[in-house]
């Protein structure tokens, strides 16, 4: 990541590392790239603190930047060369956008060469320009390197530029209060390199239901806290957008403890979705059919069956 801002063609390019904790020598790796950040004329700023995850890095970052443009990047991937001065263009261009996306290279972790796929083929409402309803339903660009937004509506909707401190959903928190009040614009090319790795965070989330069930957990309360925040800043009431938030929350959870064969949390999880909403007859189906492993499996096989029916 640092070698490819380092050789980015844009001109004016100040780069934030928040160092969270970190007890190997990754502060001395990082310092010596100062003078080269200098020679470019960009500035490298290395920031320390003790280890707060995720979230409490990017909110670090957002109290130091200075900048009229804003990324963040993941530190395992890397930007095209002209990714920069892209999405930069295009900003100067066309200010009623605040946030401008570009595509991604999904690179495999055994191949970085190759380029296994682009991340727009998982969310084709990518050229909708309004983005608050697909990013809330989780079919909106995730990759984080993707994004840039205009600072000067970001500090609208977002001004005492924080963020919640947890290990997972910085993009909705970031994006969600954007897209509630700004449009943005999908550029079908390219400006970031994503690589997939066999034990990422989302795969090790993965390995086991408690994992799993503490991850979605932090997803709901993460977006709900969010959607709390548009409210007090913008002074609207999204208590409609926090029903369907619990509602899908809760049915991801009961369908989660499904799959793991763990009984007595789907019962758990299904009386919390019919507390949030009515249950699809999908629902009643599969809760009726949780300890029968195969009628699950033929159940999960209709369901999917009729998705397709339906986006057809």
């Amino acid at each position: 990541m640092i070698e490819s801002v380092l050789a980015q063609g844009y001109p004016n390019i100040e780069y934030i590392v928040v160092d969270d904790g970190s007890t190997d020598d990754s502060a001395e790796i990082i310092k010596r790239y100062i003078p080269a950040f200098e020679e470019r004329g960009y500035t490298l700023i290395y920031f320390y603190q003790e280890n707060r995850g995720l979230g409490g890095a990017i909110g670090a970052g957002l109290k130091l930047f200075t900048g009229d443009y804003l990324c963040w990047a993941d530190a395992d991937d890397w930007l095209e060369p002209d990714s920069v001065a892209v999405r930069v263009r295009f900003l100067e261009e066309h200010p009623q956008y605040g946030v401008v996306t570009g595509d991604a290279n999904v690179r495999e972790e055994a191949d970085l060469d190759r380029v296994a796929r682009h991340i727009s083929e998982h969310f084709p409402h990518s050229p909708d320009e309004n983005q608050f309803e697909w990013m809330l339903r989780g079919e909106s660009i995730f990759c984080s390197g993707c994004h840039m937004a205009r600072v000067s509506m970001f500090d609208i909707a977002n001004p005492k530029r924080e963020i919640y401190d947890k290990v997972n959903g910085q993009n909705w928190q970031l994006l969600l209060p954007m897209y509630y009040l700004f449009s943005r614009k999908f550029l079908p090319v390219p400006v970031y390199n994503y690589v997939d790795y066999q034990q990422s965070m989302s795969r090790a989330r993965g390995a086991s239901y408690t994992k799993w069930e503490t991850h979605l957990a932090n997803s709901c309360d993460t977006i709900t806290y969010t959607l709390e925040q548009i409210e007090a800043t913008q002074g609207v009431d999204l208590s409609e957008k926090k029903k369907y938030i619990l509602a899908t929350y809760a049915r991801s959870q009961f369908r989660a403890a499904l799959q793991y064969g763990e009984k007595a949390a789907v019962k758990r999880h299904y009386h919390d979705l019919k507390q949030q909403t009515a249950p699809t007859m999908t629902d009643r189906l599969l809760y009726v059919f949780r300890s029968m492993s195969r009628l699950y499996r033929i159940a999960s096989r209709l369901r999917k069956a009729i998705r397709r029916k339906r986006k057809k």
